[in-house]
């Protein structure tokens, strides 16, 4: 038994999986355990985090849809058998069961998404979290700094979305005569989307149902396989907590976490919060560690020349073009021959007498002197 599964069950849940598994490989042939919390502390490099929350996003999204297409099944049928229960994830041949996590299960599970495991949590004696909560709640440990990213505002956006539909239903937009189906959210297409003037504000972390919990005076310290990761992380790690179906279960763990006595955790609702006890950064204070840090300015500097270079090489091409096009004689010296008077009632181009010359060659609509 791993330190994983010890500590979980010594918290009350007595079904714990933690494999060694390939969690994108569980993805894409949709063998991702069925369950109830999402715990987990995703590598920070690379894209990572952006594959996590498309995750989460294509889970809540499924179990939507799946939820309408259940209700309408009971609609249509009802003597189906509509209380069954489904503890496994997916069936014998690896595709997912059609039994959902808003049906009645009896476990809860926890899916490692670093790549080196999944865990499942349980606790029979209390209502699965399906059932009190609807999503999928997930419990994600990453650096504070991920509260700023862009990528960050188009997941909770996206999420928010979600959790719209989930409450109103399909409306239609202004212009529409009906609403449109709810579609698969995209992170990336959000993240284009996004308006990089677009402020955060409060109601963003409501409207997606997420807060943040933080150790108060210190940092997480990690434990670590030899020779991987740092024990002292150089930033603070930041517990993002979300998944809840709407504002008064938000605010009922929120409440819950405040009234936990001897816990040395900051429980915050929303970035500026996170900004005023100094776990994330405002824009001036980004700017400003932008043009102080020596390796930023390093960076800066190189794609400054960078840009200078494209753009003193686009305009040697151009001024190379200009001279290729323009009439032989005006090209060798244009000020020292005269420009041809044109004749009665003909209006000559005057791009082609002008320093530059004319480009549209024998599709100018004006004619050329001799």
């Amino acid at each position: 038994m791993g330190a994983t599964v010890r500590i979980l069950n010594d918290l009350g849940f007595a079904k714990v999986i933690n494999e060694k598994k390939d969690f994108y490989q569980d993805v894409k042939n949709k063998t991702v355990p069925t369950h109830d919390v999402l715990v987990t502390n995703p590598p920070y490099s690379g894209d990572h985090k952006k594959k996590l929350f498309q995750y989460i996003l294509d889970n809540r999204y499924d179990q939507m849809m799946a939820g309408d297409q259940s209700d309408s099944d009971c609609d249509s049928d009802s003597d189906s058998d509509s209380d069954s229960d489904s503890d496994s994830g997916s069936d014998s041949d690896g595709s997912e069961s059609k039994a959902k996590d808003n049906k009645n299960k009896q476990k809860t599970k926890k899916k490692n998404q670093s790549g080196k495991g999944d865990d499942s949590d349980s606790d029979q004696d209390s209502p699965s979290a399906s059932e009190e909560m609807g999503p999928t709640p997930f419990f994600l440990l990453l650096p504070s700094w991920t509260t700023t990213k862009k990528y960050y505002r188009a997941f909770i956006k996206c999420l928010a979305d979600l959790h719209q539909y989930d409450r109103e239903g399909p409306v239609a937009k202004e212009g529409e005569e009906r609403p449109q189906k709810l579609k698969r959210p995209n992170l990336n297409a959000a993240l284009k989307a996004l308006s990089s003037d677009e402020a955060h504000n409060a109601q963003m972390e409501v409207d997606a149902g997420v807060f943040y919990v933080s150790p108060t005076h210190n940092k997480y310290d990690f434990l670590h396989p030899d020779g991987a990761g740092q024990d002292i992380a150089p930033f603070h790690g930041v517990w993002f907590c979300g998944g809840f179906k709407n504002e008064k279960i938000r605010n009922a763990a929120i409440t819950r976490l405040l009234k936990e006595k001897g816990r040395d955790i900051t429980v915050l609702k929303n970035l500026e919060e996170a900004q005023n006890v100094g776990l994330a950064r405002t824009k001036e204070q980004a700017k400003e560690r932008m043009e102080n840090n020596p390796k930023q300015k390093a960076l800066r500097d190189e794609a400054r020349a960078r840009r200078d270079d494209d753009e003193w090489q686009k305009a040697r091409i151009k001024r190379k073009k200009i001279a290729n096009r323009k009439h032989a004689k005006y090209n060798e010296n244009p000020e020292a021959v005269a420009k041809p008077a044109a004749p009665a009632g003909v209006e000559y181009c005057r791009h082609f007498l002008s320093d530059k010359g004319c480009n549209r060659g024998a599709k100018c609509k004006f004619p050329h002197p001799p």
